[in-house]
């Protein structure tokens, strides 16, 4: 950068030594504020953050984004010209949420900065789901529970969340149900016959005696 005198009529023209000048970046400060220090699972969406990001010197518009965050865990982020943002329905588990801040990530004319002093909040379980059960008939003949018996569980969970586990049918306990598939014990069968009737009677064993012998046959001379 330099600097020129252009003449008069009395004096010459006249050029500066050149020197040098830096342009720093405008400094901010950004703030954060929570809407709430405790929010049900499921009910996120109500946890607002606002962020405010101010320039110096002021007059200065800042353009960019501000991240809110917890730790290493990205919570939400805003886009300039606006000033908040929220979590989703069920973006969190249950626990606790420290070291929140908001960060600007500045411009080339705006340098960026975080929030302080970092705040937390924390998440809670969302509150008990509704369980009925129903039993269909409401009358059943006993040995006949396991063919006409039906359990039917119905859980409704609070809007904007849904259980871990889903609901079932279940089977009557076994001591309720008929040890027979058909609800009646089978018609008892014949008892097994004796191997002795089983089996026909052996014939009378024969033997036969000779009564006499022949004679002996006589030898030729």
């Amino acid at each position: 950068m330099t600097g020129s005198y252009l003449g008069d009529t009395n004096f010459t023209p006249a050029l500066s030594a050149p020197v040098g000048l830096t342009i720093t970046q405008a400094a901010t400060a950004t703030t954060l504020s929570l809407a709430k220090t405790t929010v049900a699972y499921g009910s996120e969406t109500t946890q607002v953050f606002t962020a405010t990001v101010t320039p110096t010197p002021s007059g200065i518009t800042p353009t960019g984004t501000v991240t809110v965050t917890s730790g290493t865990t990205t919570l939400c982020t805003i886009t300039l010209p606006a000033t908040t943002c929220a979590l989703g329905a069920t973006q969190l588990a249950p626990g606790s949420y420290p070291n929140v801040v908001a960060t600007y990530g500045g411009n080339a004319n705006i340098a960026g900065s975080a929030s302080t002093p970092a705040l937390s909040f924390t998440v809670t379980q969302a509150s008990a789901p509704t369980v009925a059960l129903a039993v269909t008939p409401a009358s059943v003949t006993y040995g006949n529970e396991g063919l006409t018996g039906l359990f039917s569980v119905t859980v409704t969970s609070p809007a904007g969340t849904r259980p871990a586990r889903s609901a079932s049918r279940t089977a009557p306990p076994s001591s309720a149900r008929s040890p027979w598939p058909t609800g009646r014990a089978p018609a008892p069968s014949a008892p097994p016959s004796s191997p002795s009737a089983a089996m026909p009677p052996s014939p009378p064993s024969t033997r036969v005696t000779p009564t006499s012998r022949p004679p002996p046959r006589a030898r030729r001379a």
